[in-house]
């Protein structure tokens, strides 16, 4: 049964919606945080951003790195390509500046140019971040740099039958730490250099993909409390291959081989080196692979497999997904818990949909279960996402998931959603578009027994002192368009941010009420108040 304040917290948010995004930040800035998808966090999982492969081992959230970055965000497995960016219709050149200010010390920009014709496209962007927090545990002393810079250069290119893009990302973290063992704040930095590039050669008879990525890490965790974590550093090594056989009568028409190498360690070097080798068939709105994934050491193998289904039936839209993976156990745990080097994952999804004139309606179902030296807990998470516009560009929508048993490798939390309204009108005799959103966003059922450590980058067990906090919290936005400028002005958690208005109303509310745990090892969040300006030139 729900708790009774996570239980009313929904009926009453019931009559508004916004569309639910399966993050959580840990604080108001985006700097830390986890990503959940399919029931799964990004931690420990192989992703992309373009043609660039990222180890998931430490760089688990993308929104760190801000939009430039994370825009470009696909999950990865062993038979999966980056997707190629597409080409503008004609030649045009942009650039546009992002900036954003807000309470403790939030400061954000992001600015880039583009230039891009029918056969070429080049980018240049770079984002910094800065951000104390309400108890200024992000300031490092004497730091004179962002607590996060991002630089990225892109270049694609199209001719007859073949296609280019080439990505360079530099990610350079330096951030404060909560440090219970010290009056000081602790420090954290994180510096990335990672590129890589994505060529198809396209023609009657064949087609063959070649990606390859080359990934550098090193991070330094300076916190009392956890003396032994130190200096890492971690080089990750992609080549992922594919021969397409157009026009075959053979049962498989495409052959692929995903060479991976994988380097970590300070003092000691840990490296494992595994390759996947597959064949599959490409079919009407679906796709098989099958194959093995053999580690260098020719121990451990596993059977590879994936199915990919996109669907429509009788107005209905239907995909599905089953993938059987074996990856590296993260590093921290190898080191915590010698064993084997790798683990299996067992996973699935369904998601179904339906419109209805102005109403749309999805459920969906994942679930999946871990293999190492045994099988783990499984876990499930499902619900329901709706849209519905009620009135003229005014729409209600919203999501819910719930999680009957979150495993560790989860964000802990049972029960999820977010709901809300928005509208869009014009205002000011049709000059400016703007639109408004009102949502609301809770996390209950949270795991008394398991949270993620972010100085320790994995999942520990807590005790009851330390069990992450369900909340529920009310937001609110506004965002105007004038020719090419959009400015925003954003409110989250409205009640700790009236509350020095609304506690002369209430004697019995105390501002401690007002504020949540969205992780227990850093400080309660509080409001974020914040002002945005984008704006896009056409040079």
């Amino acid at each position: 049964m729900l708790p009774n304040n996570i239980r009313y917290f929904i009926l009453i948010t019931g009559f508004c919606g916004f569309t639910f995004a399966q993050s959580l930040q840990f604080d108001w800035s985006g700097q830390f945080g986890l990503e959940t998808q399919g029931g799964r966090t990004l931690w420990n999982r192989t992703w992309a951003s373009g043609p660039v492969i990222m180890d998931g081992t430490f760089a688990y959230f993308p929104k760190r790195y801000g939009n430039l970055v994370s825009k470009d965000f696909r999950l990865q497995t062993a038979a999966s390509f980056p997707v190629l960016r597409a080409l503008p219709d004609s030649q045009k050149v942009t650039s546009y500046l992002d900036y954003t200010r807000g309470d403790f010390l939030l400061d954000e920009l992001e600015i880039g140019l583009r230039s891009a014709d029918s056969n070429s496209r080049k980018y240049f962007g770079m984002f910094k971040r800065d951000f104390a927090g309400r108890e200024g545990q992000f300031l490092v002393p004497y730091a004179e740099m962002p607590i996060q810079q991002s630089y990225k250069m892109d270049y694609t290119s199209k001719s007859t039958g073949n296609s280019l893009d080439v990505s360079v990302i530099r990610l350079i973290t330096d951030v404060g730490l909560p440090d219970d063992s010290s009056a000081e704040t602790g420090r954290y930095t994180d510096e990335i250099l990672s590129g890589g590039f994505l060529l198809k050669n396209d023609s009657d008879k064949y087609c063959w993909t070649l990606n390859g990525s080359q990934f550098n890490q090193k991070l330094m965790t300076n916190v009392l409390a956890y003396p032994d974590l130190g200096y890492l550093r971690l080089n990750r090594t992609s080549i992922h291959g594919r021969l397409t056989v157009k026009n075959t009568d053979f049962p498989v028409d495409h052959f692929g081989l995903n060479s991976q190498f994988q380097s970590i360690g300070d003092s000691s070097i840990s490296s494992l080196g595994w390759n996947t080798v597959y064949a599959g068939l490409d079919g009407k709105g679906w796709v098989a692979n099958a194959g093995f994934t053999v580690p260098a050491d020719l121990k451990e193998s596993q059977i590879y497999g994936e199915v990919n289904v996109i669907a429509g039936w009788n107005g209905w839209n239907i995909s599905a997904n089953a993938l059987l993976e074996s990856s590296p156990r993260h590093y921290m745990e190898r080191m915590a818990r010698p064993g084997s080097q790798f683990e299996t994952w067992y996973s699935g999804g369904l998601s179904a949909g339906k419109t209805w004139a102005s109403f749309e309606l999805t459920g969906k179902f994942f679930a999946g279960i871990r293999e190492e030296d045994g099988f783990e807990e499984p876990y499930i998470s499902m619900g329901p996402a709706w849209k519905w516009e009620l009135y003229r560009r005014w729409i209600f929508s919203g999501e819910m998931v719930y999680s009957p048993n979150p495993i560790p490798e989860s964000d802990g939390i049972g029960l999820r959603a977010n709901i809300g309204i928005q509208g869009t009108e014009w205002l000011f005799r049709e000059n400016m578009l703007t639109t408004f959103y009102l949502w609301a966003d809770a996390a209950g059922m949270r795991s008394k027994s398991n949270a993620f450590h972010p100085v320790l980058h994995r999942p520990v067990s807590i005790g009851s002192e330390t069990a992450a906090e369900d909340f529920g919290i009310l937001n609110f936005r506004i965002d105007a368009v004038i020719s090419s400028v959009l400015i925003r002005y954003q409110i989250l958690n409205i009640l700790n941010a009236s509350y020095p208005t609304i506690s002369g109303w209430f004697s019995d509310l105390d501002e401690e009420s007002t504020f949540f745990h969205a992780n227990p090892f850093f400080p309660k969040l509080g409001r974020r108040v914040s002002f945005s300006i984008t704006w896009q030139f056409n040079n």
